[in-house]
């Protein structure tokens, strides 16, 4: 009867295939009953986003996931509701003090008979941080779960790094809601970045290089680059502090955030402004195009040229699509323009990048749809 019953789960997935954040108030602190975990899973990544199958990746994090076909809705707990998903629709509602909308950067969709979407924005809620593969298509999640018993409780105290060099903080870190919330001014000028207050908005402004981040203290809304940014627990005044969760700003001023299990570490990998006179957008674009022609590898029918500085593997991409070499197993990450041509082809989603070394101005790898 239960296989009867899965099989008809299974073939109303089938059919909708066709078709194609705060957390809740009353959720205590994780504490205790949290443990660090790392896993792999497979993924794609598309017009500048990590997307993968929901539920695995849910569960994985310690969350129920239920699928309703009459709304054709996902609603994601950990236990009480946290977010809620739709089929074809470009946001999500999470919950804090309430349900809000937050905007996705891709609508989620079936896939190969599975409910996927963009991963950023499920680990800013359910609290994590992922990186892609694009050798192997798979996608490694640091993040942190329910433990399965006390014997799994991590050891304290937390600690921040900045290129692996401890941090020195006026207040200690600590876990909140699944995040590492510390104060956040100490955080961000050991980034690089300007920390200002702007009192007719009353918003904190933060400005690294080319990244802007204002948000409102006791408000989880803020904004990067003119986005909406989520961020969760909500930044606070403490003690004359302003604390929140360290993983979502250092990642929206520019910074790779990797967490260390084993030393309960969180580590802050900056990416440095290129100097003056280095490589511009509009020159790593106009080097990407014609390195792509040169290799006659860039699509007839562009619909979108965009470039974001970032972090990139040295992957030797290129070199293996136009000369058959191996990929290396460990590339190297360097400060980059990733520079992705989306155009049309099999999928409305179809695209091309190539990593341009912000400081020497070579290609130095890439990635496409598959």
């Amino acid at each position: 009867m239960r296989t009867a019953c899965l099989g008809y789960a299974l073939s109303l997935l089938a059919v909708a295939m066709l078709m194609a954040p705060a957390l809740a108030e009353d959720l205590p602190p994780p504490g205790p009953g949290e443990m660090a975990t790392s896993f792999q899973m497979p993924a794609t990544y598309e017009s500048g986003q990590i997307v993968a199958p929901v539920r695995p990746l849910c569960e994985a994090l310690g969350c129920k996931v239920q699928w309703s076909p009459g709304t054709e809705e996902v609603t994601v707990s950990r236990p009480a509701p946290l977010l809620r998903l739709k089929l074809g629709r470009a946001s999500m509602e999470v919950h804090e003090r309430g349900w809000q909308t937050v905007a996705l950067p891709l609508a989620p969709r079936f896939e190969h008979g599975e409910f996927v979407a963009p991963v950023k924005p499920l680990l800013a809620v359910l609290g994590g941080s992922a990186t892609y593969d694009p050798a192997t298509g798979l996608m490694t999640v640091n993040a942190l779960r329910p433990a399965p018993g006390a014997e799994l409780t991590p050891s304290f105290p937390l600690h921040v790094a900045v290129n692996g060099a401890p941090l020195p903080l006026p207040a200690p870190p600590r876990l909140e809601r699944g995040r590492v919330v510390a104060p956040l001014r100490a955080v961000c000028q050991a980034l690089g970045a300007e920390v200002g207050w702007e009192a007719r908005a009353q918003q904190v402004v933060i400005r690294r290089a080319e990244f802007v981040v204002r948000l409102t203290p006791g408000v989880a809304k803020a904004e990067a680059n003119g986005k909406p940014l989520h961020l969760s627990p909500a930044p606070a005044v403490e003690n004359g502090l302003l604390v929140g969760p360290v993983g979502p700003l250092a990642e929206a001023l520019g910074a790779t955030v990797i967490w260390n299990a084993a030393e309960q570490l969180v580590n802050l990998l900056t990416l440095a402004a290129p100097p003056v006179g280095a490589l511009t957008r509009e020159g790593a674009m106009a080097l990407a195009t014609e390195y792509l022609k040169g290799l006659g590898e860039y699509p007839q029918q562009v619909t979108r040229t965009e470039a974001s500085l970032g972090q990139a593997p040295a992957n030797r991409y290129w070199e293996s699509v136009s000369q058959g070499t191996p990929l290396p197993e460990q590339p190297a990450m360097r400060p980059a323009w990733i520079v992705q041509f989306t155009y049309t082809g099999l999928s409305p989603q179809d695209f091309k990048q190539v990593y341009v070394d912000a400081e020497t101005g070579q290609v130095i790898g890439g990635t496409q749809s598959r």
